[in-house]
């Protein structure tokens, strides 16, 4: 489709497209439409976020309270955020997990001495 087609994807197609095309300098340019919204998404372009006024404000009272600035203070909020998706998601990986599992994989490891530059003297 050419680069103002209004080609619809879902998620896994995105991410598919991405990942067929994440050497393809020339791959990035081309936006994309995401989740029926009237939005244009073009990675080659600046993000940028938009928040209801009220809401900014609030951010902005926290800011000043804590010293910093809105961009500083919403990055670290996103990064927070991005940290505990992280931990949920190795949270429900490590529930389908067992130490018997563990172990017998474990087992399968030959028992030798580590090499040279792996060894702690």
């Amino acid at each position: 489709m050419g680069p103002m087609s209004q080609e619809i994807l879902s998620q896994d197609e995105i991410d598919e497209r991405v990942i067929a095309q994440a050497d393809d300098d020339a791959a990035w340019e081309t936006p994309i439409k995401v989740n029926g919204r009237k939005r244009i998404l073009a990675f080659s372009e600046p993000d940028c976020v938009v928040l209801p006024k009220s809401l900014l404000d609030h951010v902005r009272k926290l800011a000043y309270g804590e010293g910093v600035s809105v961009n500083q203070f919403v990055t670290s909020a996103v990064a927070e955020k991005v940290s505990i998706s992280g931990f949920e998601y190795l949270k429900k990986r490590a529930q389908r997990g067992s130490r018997e599992k563990f172990l017998k994989v474990l087992s399968k490891v030959p028992d030798t001495p580590p090499d040279d530059e792996d060894r702690i003297d």
